[in-house]
Formats: C-alpha cells, sequence, structure tokens
C-alpha cells in the first residue's frame, strides 16, 4: 500500500490510497473514512483542485505550495492560512 505523506504548517498528515486522512502528529492513529484529502489547488481564487490525489500519489512534488482540499463528515474544505511545504510517498 502506497501512502502519501505531507507536511502543512507544523504538521504532518498521511493519506492512504483511498483518500484516508490522518493528522499523524495528533492524539489519535487511526484512520478515520470520514476525513478524506481531496487534493490541492494553487490559487487562493480558484474553486476547484488542480492536482487530485490520483496525481499526487504518481507526482507527490506537485502538492508543494498547494491549498487542501478534504472533506471531513460530507463537508467539502479548502484549508486556509497555510500551504504544503513537502510531500512524498511511502511503500508501507
Amino acid at each position: 500500500m502506497r501512502v502519501l505523506f505531507f507536511e502543512w504548517g507544523n504538521h504532518l498528515f498521511k493519506v492512504k490510497e483511498d483518500g484516508a486522512l490522518l493528522q499523524s502528529d495528533g492524539e489519535g492513529d487511526e484512520w478515520d473514512c470520514k476525513w478524506e484529502f481531496l487534493g490541492v489547488s494553487y490559487h487562493h481564487w480558484r474553486r476547484g483542485i488542480d492536482v487530485p490525489l490520483k496525481e499526487a500519489l504518481e507526482s507527490p512534488e506537485r502538492l508543494k505550495k498547494g491549498r487542501v482540499w478534504d472533506r471531513d463528515h460530507g463537508t467539502l474544505r479548502r484549508w486556509e492560512g497555510g500551504k504544503i511545504t513537502q510531500a512524498w510517498v511511502e511503500n508501507m
């Protein structure tokens, strides 16, 4: 299984191939299917995703400087206040 890792702010996140998202430096260490990584966009006016998860797994460096989009319990969100600084994929 490939896992996408990315740094946003001072936090490390990891994403399964199905999109399940986990803050790996947080308190919990269980994957939650209700929190899903969708991809990133680059411009603050953009209302859609430029690099979806499937492309991010193939080229994680494309996530750098991107604004994260997620779905949390059915609510679509774009993260404000930061951008991805590092991204890579590991086989687990």
